[in-house]
């Protein structure tokens, strides 16, 4: 059987001290964590920017506008597996420049707060040097791109890296 189709909007937040926020998920098939941007799947009849609004103020209580969007700065072909279920799909990304805000959980979902496991405000630097799983393995360089150059013409295209299942836990991106 092949994959399921499922695509999502995410969007790299960005404070006024230029630090990215992560949150940190569970990847059950895989048995470990990585730290990802927040957002999430395109329920049926929605568009790519309500996606994101809808699922950054599930997940982080924050109330995201159109205006602070823009256009999708990357595009990234994706696979993974959750709970049995093999999936493929684009993440379309936003970039967005916020104030610091404090995460408030209480509108994310059962399965939310199951995988969610924490957030953290990153620097470019430490996106850069960590050894900690980030996804995409990009980001460190986008952020610093968009920081310094703002948003790019056409969106960029990165193909993930994350390991299926039947990847050995140690090919992780590093």
């Amino acid at each position: 059987m092949g994959r399921v189709p499922r695509s999502s909007a995410r969007v790299v937040f960005v404070d006024p001290d230029d630090r990215v926020l992560l949150q940190l998920v569970a990847d059950e098939a895989l048995g470990t964590t990585f730290w990802l941007t927040t957002g999430g799947g395109i329920d049926d009849g929605e568009d790519l920017v309500d996606a994101v609004i809808r699922e950054v103020r599930e997940e982080t209580g924050f109330v995201l506008t159109p205006e602070l969007l823009g256009r999708p700065v990357a595009e990234i072909d994706t696979e993974w597996s959750f709970r049995g279920v093999d999936y493929a799909g684009i993440d379309t990304v936003f970039f967005a420049r916020v104030p610091h805000f404090e995460i408030d959980p209480s509108g994310q979902d059962e399965i939310e707060r199951e995988i969610i496991l924490g957030w953290r405000w990153w620097s470019v630097d430490e996106l850069a040097c960590t050894l900690e799983w980030i996804e995409p393995v990009e980001l460190a360089t986008l952020v610093a791109e968009f920081i310094d150059s703002g948003r790019p013409v056409a969106p960029v295209r990165i193909v993930s890296r994350r390991p299926s299942p039947s990847s050995e836990p140690s090919a992780a991106p590093q």
